[in-house]
Order: structure tokens, then C-alpha cells, then sequence
């Protein structure tokens, strides 16, 4: 079993990794949008938080379990067709924590 991190949003968290990298880097200030929504109340949002909007919308739109891929998985298990290292299965879990915690921090 492969574990890869390719799921429905891990391309949007690497994206958000490299715009928040490049606009660092091209522009140490945050680039802002301004929206008016009244005579007199203006919302301003950073391109990060656009970005975090994007991807709080495409959690909410992602079914949360695939439960026919859990079925054929444990089916597969029960029957031998997968062994499952543990070992490198707590890898690929510690892997992944790091890679969120790092997302998260900003570092």
C-alpha cells in the first residue's frame, strides 16, 4: 500500500504553500483586495485568506470517508491481497503530520 498525499486538496495546500513562498518574496506586503459592501463598510482581504476560503469550500464540497474505497480496502486486507507494513506505515503517518504541522506554523 502506497500512501502518496495526492487526495481532492492536497494540491490546493501545495498551492497555497507556493503563493505564500512567492508573495514573500515579490512583495513583502500583503497584497489586498477591497470590496464594497455598503456606502460606508469596505472588506479587505489578504490573498492568503482568499486562498483559505478556496480551500474551507472545497473541504465542505469533498465527501469526508469514500466508504467504497474503505470497503474494497478492508475486503483486500481480509482476504491477503494486502499486507501492511507497520512500520512503514507509521512513517508515512509521522511524514504526513510533519508536512501538516509545517503548513500550519509556516515554517
Amino acid at each position: 500500500m502506497n500512501i502518496d498525499g495526492s487526495g481532492p486538496i492536497s494540491h490546493l495546500i501545495q498551492d497555497a504553500k507556493e503563493g505564500e513562498k512567492s508573495q514573500k518574496i515579490a512583495n513583502p506586503a500583503p497584497q489586498q483586495q477591497r470590496t464594497k459592501t455598503g456606502p460606508s463598510d469596505t472588506v479587505t482581504l489578504t490573498h492568503t485568506a482568499a486562498q483559505l476560503q478556496q480551500l474551507e469550500q472545497a473541504i465542505a464540497s469533498s465527501p469526508i470517508v469514500n466508504s467504497h474505497r474503505v470497503e474494497q480496502m478492508q475486503q483486500a486486507v481480509n482476504d491477503g491481497h494486502i499486507n501492511i507494513d507497520p512500520t512503514q506505515l507509521a512513517d508515512k503517518v509521522l511524514s504526513f503530520e510533519s508536512e501538516l504541522n509545517s503548513v500550519r506554523t509556516g515554517v
